[in-house]
This record gives structure tokens, C-alpha cells and sequence, in this order.
């Protein structure tokens, strides 16, 4: 017989296979669309010479959600006379003028100081194009790198070598595509349980007030902005609770949404204590060998890791995702937010449970001993510091 937890997920996978999603080959005509009329606007110009324009966040990763933006990533070659993050605005201005004969491009806004992205519409898509450098010519070139493989390794060397560390969120950009390539080569179930996650928590209708009497509404992307949650830092923490404190799925079974839900509340009630770091081992390769042979990397990332809250960046283990872009901490009101999200979600996955085994029932209402297992369940998923306890250390 199955448990409330497999009634759960099985209710919310069912859920979510009824949204109107795009499927792969819909997803890749789409940004191949995009990146194809902003390559040739570029073209126009002659100031800046752009190396490659790629798909990056969830777009990129497979991870997208209804109401993602397309995120994009401009490379831009060392022989720019131009390079970012020091010259962003006069680049993001040289390419909203490239974008402005296309009818197809509508602008919100013109750029500001501080910005890092160019954020616009192309034929009613939300693009954001972020800038990044090509530090593929710094990597130590090896027959079996890839270009994402080398751009990391030139650009953490750059990182390492070059730049004041108080601006490294500024170049976070320039691993997106090492970000890419680590999720997708996850497991099927893995990929959709962070898409899971991410949608029933950024769905959760829950708010909290902050100390200026400001209400932050979870399904407000400009809210869970001005509270430091990204998209990003929730599928970090679902695919950390996936493969390290959750049981491994069972062959060609999925892993457990509710499971994952209930571990990251567990840890995220304690952001002062909050540590989420996959083991080297389970690192991109591309960090596997560096952190063999590179000294400075090893002291680095040691550094880094003594902070708290801590989540590790899977595509850059220097960045922590709880500083933010740009060094952005999440806020007080945001964890309290997020820790209202995933009970929320909790909450909801316990609801559908309950209705998954009323379904198999005669009448409308569950037996007594139904009711009975029921209440225990919920009751469980909502004992923090038995989670807690329950959930090992993961270092």
C-alpha cells in the first residue's frame, strides 16, 4: 500500500504534468529564435565583439517554470575595448541601440548604473542578457575541455588572479554555462523535482511584513527580490536536499518532493547555522580538478565555506547564493518568507494526500484510522527540530 508521502508526490507530479508547459523541443525553438534576432542586432554594431550568446538560469539549466524569464548570457572577447562588470553601462547601452530598430524588441526601460543585465521583450518574451567576459584563452587548453569546461577554469583563474574579491558576484555570469551543463547531466527525476519544488514554493499564496510595515507577497518576483530569494538559490537547495539528505529513489522511481520540502525547512529554520555544500566529489569536473592541484582554490574555497548561511554555488564552489548577485544578503523578512513558502507547500502536499486517499474511498469522507495517519503525517512534516535532528550533517 502506498504511503501519504508517495499518495502526495504522486498527486502533485500529476499536478504538474497538467500545466501548459513547453515542452524541450518548443523550449529550444524559443531561445534558438531569440538568440538568433539578438546575434544578428549585434552584428550592426562595431564597439563590442561578442563571442557567443547563450541560454543561462532556468532556461538554460532545463529548470523553467511557468513565468520564468529567458536568461541570457553575452560573452564578450578580451580584444573588447569594452569588458564588463566595469564598463556594463556604456555595454548595455550600445546594445539597446543595436536592438532598436527591431520592431519586435520593446524596452521598459533605458539602463542604470549598477545594472548588470539588459532587460527587454522580443516578440513578448521576457529576456534578461547578461553580460559575461570569454575567458576561454585563459584556461590551460586540453584536448578533452569543452568550452564550458575552459571557460570556468579561464575564469576562475581570473577570479584567483585578478579581481578584487568584493565584486566577484559581479562575474558570476561567466560560469553559466558550467551551471548548465551540471544540471542536465542529473537524473530525469531529479530535474523535475526541483522544477516541483521551485513551483509549489514560489506559488504558495503567503506574505510577510517587514519592519517598515512593507508587505512581501511569495508569488511577487520583485518581492522575493527585495527579500534576496532567487530562483536559483531554491533549485540549489532542492538539488543539495536531493542527492544529500534525502533516501535515493529506488530504480526508475523518483525521489520524494514532500521529502525534499520537509529537509530544506528543517535547515533553512536555522539560517544562522545553515551549511549546504555537495562534497567535492559530486562536483562539476572542471572543480574536481582543480581543487586536486590548486592550492590557492583549496584555501579559497575553505574560506568561503566557514560562512553561514551557506549555499555553495554548484557551478562556482567561491560563491555563496546567500549573498546574492551583487553581494545582496537575503534579508530577515526573506527567510522568514521562504520558511513560509515551504510550509505552505508542505501544507499543500499533506492536502493532496488527504484528497489522493478520500479518492479511494466509498464515501466523502476518510475512516477514522485514515484521519488517524493523516494528522500524524502532517503533524510530522511540520516538526522542525525533529527534521533537524533527524537530518545528518552534510559537509
Amino acid at each position: 500500500m502506498p504511503t501519504l508521502d508517495e499518495k502526495a508526490d504522486k498527486e502533485m507530479r500529476r499536478q504538474w504534468h497538467m500545466l501548459q508547459l513547453p515542452s524541450g523541443a518548443e523550449s529550444r525553438a524559443i531561445v534558438g529564435r531569440v538568440i538568433s534576432r539578438l546575434q544578428a542586432a549585434l552584428k550592426k554594431q562595431g564597439r563590442l565583439s561578442v563571442d557567443r550568446v547563450v541560454p543561462c538560469g532556468s532556461w538554460g539549466r532545463g529548470t523553467n517554470i511557468p513565468g520564468s524569464d529567458l536568461d541570457l548570457v553575452a560573452f564578450l572577447n578580451p580584444s573588447s575595448a569594452l569588458v564588463p562588470p566595469r564598463d556594463n553601462l556604456t555595454i548595455l547601452g550600445i546594445m539597446r541601440a543595436a536592438f532598436s530598430d527591431d520592431v519586435g524588441c520593446r524596452f521598459e526601460r533605458v539602463p542604470r548604473r549598477g545594472d548588470h543585465a539588459l532587460i527587454f521583450y522580443v516578440d513578448g518574451v521576457p529576456v534578461d542578457l547578461v553580460l559575461a567576459r570569454n575567458c576561454v584563452g585563459r584556461a590551460a587548453a586540453r584536448e578533452e575541455s569543452s568550452t564550458a569546461e575552459l571557460q570556468a577554469e579561464g575564469a576562475m583563474r581570473m577570479l584567483l588572479e585578478d579581481v578584487d574579491r568584493c565584486d566577484m558576484p559581479l562575474y558570476m555570469s561567466s560560469f553559466s554555462e558550467t551551471a548548465n551543463a551540471f544540471v542536465k547531466a542529473q537524473p530525469g527525476w531529479v530535474n523535475e523535482l526541483i522544477r516541483i519544488v521551485k513551483h509549489r514554493v514560489f506559488d504558495s499564496d503567503v506574505t510577510v511584513t517587514t519592519s517598515a510595515g512593507l508587505t512581501l507577497r511569495m508569488r511577487d518576483k520583485r518581492d522575493r527580490k527585495r527579500a534576496g530569494i532567487t530562483s536559483y538559490l531554491i533549485e540549489t537547495l532542492a538539488l543539495w536536499a536531493a542527492l544529500r539528505l534525502v533516501p535515493p529513489p529506488a530504480a526508475r522511481s523518483s525521489g520524494s518532493v514532500a521529502a525534499v520540502l520537509r529537509a530544506v525547512l528543517g535547515r533553512v529554520c536555522s539560517p544562522s547555522s545553515l551549511k549546504a555544500r555537495l562534497p567535492p566529489p559530486l562536483w562539476p569536473p572542471v572543480w574536481q580538478r582543480l581543487h586536486e592541484r590548486d592550492a590557492a582554490f583549496r584555501a579559497r574555497v575553505t574560506e568561503v565555506s566557514a560562512q553561514r548561511p551557506f549555499v555553495s554555488d554548484v557551478a562556482c564552489p567561491l560563491n555563496n547564493l546567500c549573498a546574492g548577485r551583487g553581494g545582496r544578503a537575503v534579508t530577515a523578512e526573506g527567510w522568514d518568507l521562504l520558511r513560509a513558502g515551504l510550509e505552505a507547500a508542505l501544507s499543500r502536499s499533506a492536502a493532496v494526500a488527504a484528497a489522493a486517499g478520500s479518492a479511494r474511498t466509498r464515501g466523502p469522507s476518510r475512516s477514522a484510522a485514515d484521519a488517524s495517519t493523516y494528522s500524524s503525517w502532517h503533524a510530522s512534516s511540520f516538526n522542525v527540530e525533529a527534521l533537524r535532528q533527524a537530518l545528518p550533517e552534510c559537509h
